[in-house]
């Protein structure tokens, strides 16, 4: 503990431009964060695509928005094309990242900033074990993020679930109207003192889309070929997969470092073609609630598919 301890504190005292670390006792940040914010709006960001690409032309009376098979309206409308955006590169780097997986993370991370626009800023967030630090927050300084990478050396257990608490407080220090997060990590939770539930509640309330990066796949020593891990793989990808479907992100799986360039490439196009459409709700009772988005033309609906969350958890919508 501290050694890990203070390799988080050499990391922040290097790297950090306006930061924090957030430890972890036995208690879980979630009560405290769950009184701080009350879910007012609930934003749903959603990916048009058509045969010949993203559609990028419509607008906000073109999309119908129902919650639990009622109609609600849309009280905001925002179109993302090409955009500027901030994005919070979420990495984990407790020991099994070592290796191969902080390798995709790098080339991931480095094709992004191979083409940025001006304006995009970023962020770095690493955990591990039961410490969350906030390295760099905010910057346009893509070499201070790319060195602090180079440098982190992976230890530890992996508290994924407790850092995802973290993330409602983190998005304070995010500027931008375009925010997202870049969740890297296999996935294998093995110390966190809350459920994968509860941190899905409690990251919901950011109103950030989470995209995760699944990293459990692994290379053979012996035969050199990519071949997947099979202990608890499923169960992983099922709770990996649930987090991004229900923040409004995606999900993908980087099982070896040869993918992360063509899985960048897919990421930053999609986080560029965006609609958010922004709906009501209201009142104390938290319970689950069914989204639907869809195009009010007959005619675009057989052209078109989207993509976008389905689910949330709070107040009951303002129809």
């Amino acid at each position: 503990m501290l050694m890990i301890f203070l390799f988080f504190i050499i990391l922040s005292l290097l790297f950090l431009n306006v930061g924090a670390t957030f430890s972890q006792d036995n208690s879980s940040p979630s009560h405290e964060i769950r009184g701080e914010i009350f879910v007012s709006e609930i934003v749903v960001p959603v990916v048009v695509k058509s045969k010949k690409g993203f559609v990028l032309n419509l607008k906000k009376e073109d999309f119908v928005v129902e919650v639990d098979g009622r109609k609600v309206p849309i009280s905001s409308f925002i179109s993302y094309h090409w955009g500027v955006v901030d994005i919070t590169f979420f990495v984990d780097v407790s020991g099994s990242m070592k290796g191969h997986r902080m390798e995709s993370v790098r080339k991931f991370v480095s094709y992004i900033f191979a083409n940025t626009l001006p304006g995009d800023r970023f962020s770095l967030v690493v955990f591990s074990n039961k410490l969350t630090a906030f390295l760099i927050s905010s910057t346009a300084d893509k070499k201070k993020i790319l060195l602090a990478l180079s440098k982190i050396e992976p230890y530890g257990k992996t508290g994924l679930h407790d850092a995802l608490a973290w993330i409602p407080e983190i998005s304070k220090n995010l500027f931008r109207k375009r925010k997202v997060v870049a969740l890297f990590t296999d996935g294998n939770d093995n110390i966190s003192y809350i459920q994968a539930e509860e941190a899905r509640d409690i990251a919901k309330t950011s109103n950030l889309p989470i995209y995760v990066f699944d990293l459990k796949g692994w290379t053979s020593p012996v035969t050199n070929t990519n071949i997947y891990e099979k202990e608890n793989s499923v169960e992983i990808s099922k709770v990996l997969r649930k987090l991004a479907e229900v923040t409004g992100g995606k999900y993908y799986l980087v099982p070896v470092p040869e993918h992360a360039i063509k899985t960048a490439r897919r990421f930053l196009t999609e986080i560029r073609s965006q609609y958010r459409l922004t709906f009501k709700a209201k009142g104390k009772e938290e319970s689950t609630h069914r989204i639907k988005v869809y195009l009010k033309s007959k005619r675009l609906r057989k052209k078109c598919s989207l993509s976008y969350r389905s689910i949330y958890k709070g107040p009951p919508p303002v129809f």
